[in-house]
Formats: C-alpha cells, structure tokens, sequence
C-alpha cells in the first residue's frame, strides 16, 4: 500500500505461512483486496473487501471500480481541507479588516456602491 500498489488475493491459503496470513485467517478471510488511497504519492488509508465464506477473484472492473471509489474519497478529503483552510483564511482577512483603525472598504466594479463587508471606521463615512 504504502508504494501505491493495489493487494489481490484471490485465495489466501495459497500464501506461505506468516504472521499476516495468520491474522487474515484468525478472521476467517478467504479472499481479499485493498486499493491504497493516495494522496501527493503518500499512502492516506486503503479502501478493500475481503470474502470470507468461500474464495473470490476480484476481477480488473471490480478492482478499477474500488480504485475509482479511493480517488473519489482522496478527492472529498482534499476538498474539505481546502475549505477548512480558505475558512480559516477568511477569518484572519475579516479579523485584520475589522481591527485596523484605518477606513477599508471595497468598490465594486461597475457601481457606486461599497462592498458589504467595510470595516468599522468606514461606517461613519458611509452612514452603514
């Protein structure tokens, strides 16, 4: 996973004895395969399905369906960090707007009016 590299097995008692084989099999899996998710080349988590009551082959469309689904995952992931981020950024820009004692205020094009969010030392200035 870490490399990026998709795990297929198809029958897990064909593997040689060790401790991962073990630990599969303490949980009855027959079958299983996990998708790495990455993220800039770094392993995030992996998303798989394992068989347990009889053996499975994950066919090429199963396996590029559960890749689709980690990049969908990766990509909601990546979303919510950049909103919390433009969030967080948001607020600094409003706190540093608010608190400067000096008139801010915004134009906006093609109009004579003044954005929504001026300062509180433009208020007076513009009756808001």
């Amino acid at each position: 996973h870490r490399k990026g590299n998709s795990i297929s097995l198809p029958n897990l008692a064909s593997l040689p004895s060790s401790k991962a084989k073990k630990s599969l099999q303490s949980r009855q899996i027959q079958s299983l395969i996990a998708v790495p998710m990455m993220k800039e080349g770094e392993c995030v988590g992996f998303v798989g399905f394992d068989s347990v009551r009889t053996t499975h082959r994950y066919s090429d469309m199963e396996e590029s369906l559960l890749d689709l689904f980690t990049q969908m995952l990766v990509n909601l992931k990546i979303r919510q960090e950049s909103q919390a981020q433009l969030r967080k950024s948001e607020g600094q820009y409003r706190a540093i707007a608010e608190d400067t004692p000096a008139m801010i205020c915004r134009s906006l094009p093609d109009t004579n009016t003044t954005g929504e969010h001026p300062n509180p030392c433009s208020e007076p200035l513009f009756s808001i």
